[in-house]
């Protein structure tokens, strides 16, 4: 189709560009369409979850609509964040403090095609799999797709989430911020909760 193939499934805002991120002081239950790396026209790094809403409490996030959760690099806890959006794509709550095991990894890791060789190409050895940190590393790699458009399947696309949200006032600046809870949306679970 070439350069405008996404046009008809998009989506407008109404809000003056941008995306359409999630409500504050919402409970949403969602189905992950894609992850992906993105740099904004401002040459902002983040990690983009777009999401399809199957529920919502909120009617500036009806089901049915988009929403995107958005995680900025200049984040003091961008890590810290995005680690615990991937675990709960992976099945893991990491609301309830749970962290994902090396088994656990090595399966998603696995899933995404992603082999021990794959691993060690990117300068991490084979004795150290068993090891978390290069895990992570890989499976960040693995999970956050570069480029949205070049057709590679992203691993975190049909994952099911509940994610909360609830407004922040920020410290030491005027302003707020959503703040952003997420776990897994079960098989067999009511979306409503």
């Amino acid at each position: 189709m070439g350069r405008f193939e996404g046009l008809g499934k998009a989506e407008v805002s109404g809000e003056g560009g941008g995306g359409k991120y999630f409500a504050e002081n919402g409970k949403f239950s969602v189905t992950v369409t894609r992850v992906f790396f993105y740099t904004s026209r401002k040459k902002q790094d983040m990690v983009i979850l777009d999401c399809r809403v199957e529920w919502s409490n909120l009617s500036e996030n009806p089901t049915g609509s988009q929403a995107s959760y958005c995680i900025k690099a200049s984040y003091p806890n961008f890590d810290g964040m995005l680690k615990a959006a991937l675990l709960a794509c992976m099945g893991v709550n990491p609301t309830r403090g749970a962290d994902a095991n090396t088994l656990l990894l090595k399966e998603f890791l696995g899933a995404c095609g992603v082999s021990s060789a794959m691993v060690q190409k990117r300068m991490v050895p084979v004795s150290d799999i068993t090891d978390i940190v290069p895990l992570w590393e890989a499976t960040g790699e693995a999970a956050v797709n570069e480029d949205p458009a070049d057709g590679e399947v992203n691993p975190c696309a049909g994952a099911r989430l509940r994610i909360e949200t609830v407004g922040v006032d920020k410290k030491n600046s005027d302003g707020r911020f959503t703040q952003h809870f997420l776990s897994p949306w079960g098989d067999g679970e009511p979306a409503e909760f």
